[in-house]
């Protein structure tokens, strides 16, 4: 069990990640975009961070070695590229243990917004190649039945704690 796990887009689904790693006595700590968010996840009792991620800096994680992230940001609405998981990428080097990326896939996302999920799975394969760290993708088909967001946090923390490295898993929740 880690010591602490960092959630980055802390929206519903990550509180509930959240509270399930609570519960377990392990410290979450959320960064969010809005003060709604911010003050979803403070009454839950969830440490939290508030920032944007489309700005150039982010939280220097090489102060946190062998931190355990979940990745939930969405691409930005334009480009080819997820810009935003790059930058973080960049900024965190090898100082992060494992990775756990939700992507969304199917639901008409045969466009540019899908490019850029299929960007940021590149992008994550790339960065652990490199820095020789553990990643697993969630692959996220919701548009027909929408996974609750406690089931989904559930199936999120088991890609965290048990599921094998360079594994990619499908989602569908019926």
């Amino acid at each position: 069990m880690p010591d602490s796990v960092w959630i980055m887009c802390c929206g519903e689904v990550g509180r509930h990640v959240a509270k399930l790693y609570q519960q377990d006595g392990v410290r979450a700590i959320g960064w969010v975009r809005t003060g709604h968010a911010l003050r979803a996840g403070q009454a839950q009792g969830t440490s939290l961070r508030r920032g944007k991620f489309d700005a150039s800096c982010y939280i220097p994680f090489y102060t946190h070695e062998n931190a355990k992230v979940f990745w939930f940001a969405p691409p930005p609405a334009r480009g080819e590229q997820d810009i935003r998981l790059r930058r973080f990428l960049s900024a965190t080097g090898g100082s992060l243990q494992r990775l756990v990326l939700l992507v969304r896939v199917g639901c008409g996302q045969a466009n540019a917004r899908g490019k850029r999920y299929a960007d940021a799975e590149a992008a994550a394969w790339e960065w652990a190649q490199q820095h020789r760290r553990e990643l697993v993708i969630l692959r996220l088909a919701d548009c027909y039945n929408p996974c609750s967001a406690d089931r989904l946090a559930t199936v999120c923390k088991y890609a965290m704690d048990e599921a094998d490295h360079g594994s990619c898993h499908e989602v569908a929740c019926v």
